[in-house]
């Protein structure tokens, strides 16, 4: 491709889940773009987080339709996004919550950004870690765009750039740097534990396996909720039998585990499982069996923007979305499936402003996408604190500091 033709690429920094889908979105519809990614390959890391109801949709009507099928034939688990609550000590069910006419999909972090790379690798661009970018002016020639710069010395332009480089995002530190996170003053352990015959048989719990989500709460240590959930493949998890992009899979318990920030380092995977059963030693032996046989884990300090995300003079040539934005506490259960909702909203707005060669109306279409995004973001913020109150006894935001992240 030449380089004046390349001037027309949307640029994404950032190969995530809302990186990806955008990226879809935009190959389905003709669109160029192209996908840099910091790390050397598409990571098997990442965990469990769910898409529900008109996220699904948004999800559907973005991607294109063999994709959506094979999503359908392979994703791990679709159902009412009922919710169990269990006494952490007796291993007892308090409450079950139903969400009645609702579907949700678990999403396996793994899964999902391999089945998003089928069909665009040749626009995915790994090793490309983010340094900078320069916005370049429009003239008689040309309607202006962005330059990206990577840490290899490369660079890469385009007429737009956006930004799906996390909650730590650099693309965000360089157009707003004075958006900060906020310290929710929490860390989370997330988890697997395969769902193997030993562990079948040490858990035995039947009546919480068949649930779609379960919460343990400790009512002597209130600060300390658990959420659980199995994941559970088609075909016996053989994926590479229904196409061969994807890794086979095995079933799993998805489980997180929250707590004040320790002060002791969890570097190894036997210092988070010991760590998880210390603060866990008064629970049912049936339910710490998830932490003694867990493995795969990962202890993470969680952040959180602010709910009254910023309004700035908006430019055509960046946009941001999904946690470089808008990173929220695991409590509200969002995360995950805002950023899909703003990759569907991007994809869309860009498509309309796409004219086969010419981009018209581009700066509005950015615009419309920037407010829906800040009042879908506001929302979920806002729940994830709310349900941080009951589920570790946290505070307003507005108590929380500021962190320089």
């Amino acid at each position: 491709m030449s380089t004046s033709a390349q001037m027309n690429d949307v640029l994404i920094v950032g190969g995530g889940v809302a990186g990806l889908v955008l990226a879809q979105g935009l190959k389905h519809r003709g669109i160029p773009f192209r996908l840099f990614e910091r790390d050397s390959h598409t990571l098997s890391k990442g965990y469990r987080f769910r898409v529900v109801d008109d996220g699904l949709d948004a999800l559907k009507k973005t991607i294109r339709p063999s994709l959506w099928a094979l999503f359908e034939a392979t994703n791990p688990g679709t159902g009412q996004p009922n919710i169990l609550l269990l006494d952490a000590v007796t291993g007892k069910k308090i409450k079950y919550a139903e969400i009645p006419k609702s579907r949700s999909v678990n999403f396996d972090r793994r899964w999902i950004r391999e089945l998003l790379s089928i069909g665009i690798e040749e626009q995915i661009h790994f090793n490309k870690a983010f340094q900078k970018y320069d916005l370049l002016p429009s003239d008689e020639h040309n309607s202006g765009g962005v330059r990206v710069s990577f840490a290899d010395g490369t660079t890469a332009t385009g007429r737009t750039l956006v930004a799906a480089d996390g909650a730590n995002s650099k693309v965000r530190k360089q157009f707003l740097p004075d958006i900060r996170l906020l310290d929710v003053e929490r860390s989370v352990l997330w988890g697997r534990t395969l769902l193997t015959p030993e562990f079948q048989e040490r858990f035995n719990r039947p009546d919480i396996m068949a649930e779609y989500l379960s919460t343990i709460v400790d009512s002597q240590s209130p600060s300390h909720p658990c959420l659980f959930a199995p994941l559970k493949w088609p075909n016996n998890g053989k994926l590479s039998g229904l196409s061969p992009k994807l890794s086979d899979q095995s079933d799993y318990m998805f489980v997180t585990l929250s707590f004040e920030t320790p002060s002791a380092k969890l570097d190894t995977e036997e210092a988070r499982k010991q760590f998880a059963l210390e603060i866990t030693k008064t629970w049912d032996p049936q339910l710490k069996t998830m932490f003694s046989m867990m493995e795969d884990t990962a202890v993470l300090p969680i952040y959180s923007s602010r709910p009254d995300v910023k309004v700035w003079p908006t430019d055509e040539r960046i946009t941001l979305m999904g946690d470089s934005i808008h990173a929220m506490a695991p409590s509200g259960g969002s995360g995950g499936y805002t950023a899909v909702l703003d990759a569907a909203a991007l994809t869309e707005v860009i498509s309309q402003s796409w004219n086969g060669g010419d981009w018209v109306k581009l700066n509005d279409g950015i615009c419309g996408y920037e407010k829906g995004m800040r009042e879908r973001a506001k929302q979920s913020i806002n729940v994830s604190f709310s349900n941080g109150k009951w589920l570790w006894a946290g505070k307003d935001w507005q108590e929380y500091a500021e962190i320089d992240r």
